[in-house]
């Protein structure tokens, strides 16, 4: 089922199966979670650009967070009625907050925990101190994507141990093919081991 709270922060939720069988100590759950207001995203940009929507970062920015097209199209609506119930789209409104940061000025981000996410777009390689920041990151339950591009550097990410020694990501990256006779499009060679 779905649920939207009306305001972010914990939240006691609980559950009862409505049953009369043998353990009616096990038809109730409780559990506490967290609603958040905005998911905070790092975007890292690999291949920054003076052009407005150019580079992996700008079109990642435009999927996570789409200019409303209420504020696009012109000027804003009329007022609904005080009374008028919100909808729950409504209350929604942007789910995602991306912060953009350029490869090169990645070591001014000393703490990687106030982001739920981090993406790295056409990072070619990381400093390691950054990588060292970002490994704990994940390692405490932060999320990473890595969205591989023409200047990424197959093996720097390879070569990233996360602490116990071994390779900190679940496949390798393998090198960049190019393929003329085949359609434009990202071509991505991942090999699991």
């Amino acid at each position: 089922f779905d649920c939207l709270f009306d305001r972010p922060g914990l939240h006691v939720v609980s559950a009862k199966v409505l049953s009369e069988d043998e353990m009616p100590a096990d038809n109730t759950a409780v559990r506490v979670i967290e609603a958040i207001e905005k998911l905070p995203v790092l975007v890292v940009e690999g291949d920054p650009s003076a052009k407005p929507l150019d580079g992996a970062a700008a079109f990642l920015e435009i999927a996570l967070a789409p200019a409303d097209e209420q504020a696009a199209a012109g000027p804003p609506p009329a007022e609904k009625p005080k009374d008028a119930a919100p909808k729950p789209e409504d209350k929604l409104g942007r789910l995602v907050a991306p912060t953009t940061v350029p490869a090169p000025e990645i070591q001014s981000v000393t703490d990687f925990h106030k982001y739920n996410l981090v993406i790295l777009a056409n990072v070619p390689q990381l400093p390691q101190a950054a990588a060292a920041l970002l490994g704990a990151f994940v390692r405490d339950g932060g999320g990473l994507l890595v969205v591989p591009g023409d200047k990424v550097i197959p093996a720097a990410y390879n070569a990233w141990m996360a602490e116990g020694g071994e390779p900190f990501a679940p496949a390798a990256l393998g090198k960049r093919r190019s393929m003329a006779d085949a359609p434009p499009g990202p071509l991505i060679e991942a090999v699991l081991e």
